[in-house]
């Protein structure tokens, strides 16, 4: 059984072809620990998936949810280019190196029109179904799933949101997950999380019951405080904190304990 899967979700075009690093450091410190982890970096993906010769239709066509897509935007010149080109992305063997290949800029400019940049405020306004290109992300997921993506054997999961363009469609990927793997917890942590303001944390957990909790902050301290206090092996959630009905209690002296570790959980309450 695995303890925890750590994801890296999209949307990062800069790091196409690339590995950003807070999974592996993550996964690093828990294998260190004695947890056992697995990762999943669903950025490169979802730039795979882009790739596929439906997506680049559709893009290029500026049909369905491109359809507010001038003809000479940037992101359907290239997937108009990338029809013809996607090969060059690609060697024999089908492994891919974007970040090397002359095309590679192409890959960008596509995924230029996929980035969902709304403040919080306006996508908690409305029901995650009509939020920007969800239909597109949760297209992904349901891929994700049937390749195999949805192989979570873990309790936990952690998906890592250092981009602010990543939160909502790790939001939408959260909610694919919970429906998917019932009873495995979900917690978002990252930069992104870190630096939102109290407000708007507590709106995400209110409009996003998905998700568990929210790690800010010192991930490693929070985790080096649980095997602490249990000595063993488990979901480092489901034994930092007592989970009822989607809603997290924690009680004070663990509170205390971690907030004197300088960091904090935020939790469903």
């Amino acid at each position: 059984m695995t303890d925890a899967v750590l994801i890296f979700p999209p949307l990062v075009d800069t790091n196409f072809g690339a590995y950003y690093p807070s999974t592996a450091v993550l996964a690093g410190y828990l294998q260190a620990h004695g947890h056992a982890c697995r990762q999943f970096d669903w950025n490169e993906d979802f730039a795979v998936h882009l790739l596929q010769p439906d997506v680049l239709q559709r893009i290029a066509a500026g049909d369905g949810m491109f359809s507010h897509l001038e003809d000479s935007d940037p992101a359907r010149i290239a997937a108009r280019l990338l029809k013809k080109l996607r090969t060059f992305l690609f060697d024999d063997a089908g492994r891919h190196d974007f970040a090397q290949s002359r095309f590679g800029y192409l890959l960008h400019d596509l995924a230029a029109c996929l980035r969902i940049d709304e403040q919080l405020p306006a996508l908690f306004a409305t029901s995650m179904e009509r939020w920007p290109l969800h239909d597109e992300y949760w297209a992904f997921c349901e891929q994700q799933g049937r390749m195999g993506g949805w192989d979570i054997d873990g309790k936990l999961i952690g998906i890592s949101v250092p981009m602010g363009p990543q939160l909502a469609p790790a939001l939408i990927l959260a909610r694919a997950l919970a429906d998917a793997c019932r009873g495995v917890r979900i917690v978002l942590g990252g930069p992104a999380i870190s630096l939102m303001s109290a407000p708007d944390r507590h709106a995400l957990l209110k409009a996003c019951p998905q998700v568990d909790a929210l790690v800010l902050l010192c991930h490693k301290r929070i985790l080096a405080f649980t095997r602490r206090q249990h000595g063993q092996r488990g979901s480092v959630l489901s034994k930092a904190a007592a989970i009822r009905s989607r809603k997290v209690v924690i009680d004070d002296r663990t509170w205390r304990c971690v907030r004197g570790a300088a960091a904090r959980l935020v939790m469903r309450g």
